[in-house]
């Protein structure tokens, strides 16, 4: 979710999720997306190219951001910690990911 991204996305790993008999529907992405803030300003909904996220820190970068909203304890398929994978991350582009909420972006409005 603090990436933004594509609504489009969400619909396709909800089917993903369906075939793999995982129990996932578009209300939990909705109570996740009211708690983790957009920081990443990438296209569809931002200013910026996935490339220039890649030059601003990346996914490590992005997660070192999240920190506080992650289980840093997990264990990740190349049997390091996540604490242990962003250890070391920078952010080097600001305008690209961003420390606190990015407020371009509007919260759509429920139809009447």
């Amino acid at each position: 979710m603090a990436m933004g991204g594509s609504t489009n996305a969400i619909i396709h790993v909800i089917a993903m999720a369906r075939r793999a008999g995982v129990a996932l529907d578009i209300e939990r992405f909705d109570r996740i997306s009211r708690e983790i803030p957009v920081l990443a300003n990438v296209r569809p909904s931002g200013k910026y190219l996935m490339e220039d996220f890649f030059y601003a820190g990346g996914l490590r970068a992005l997660m070192l951001e999240l920190k506080d909203r992650l289980d840093l304890s997990a264990l990740t398929v190349n049997r390091k910690t996540l604490g242990e994978n962003i250890a070391g991350a920078e952010v080097h582009l600001r305008d690209v990911i961003h420390r606190s909420p990015i407020r371009f972006i509007r919260r759509a409005q429920p139809p009447c």
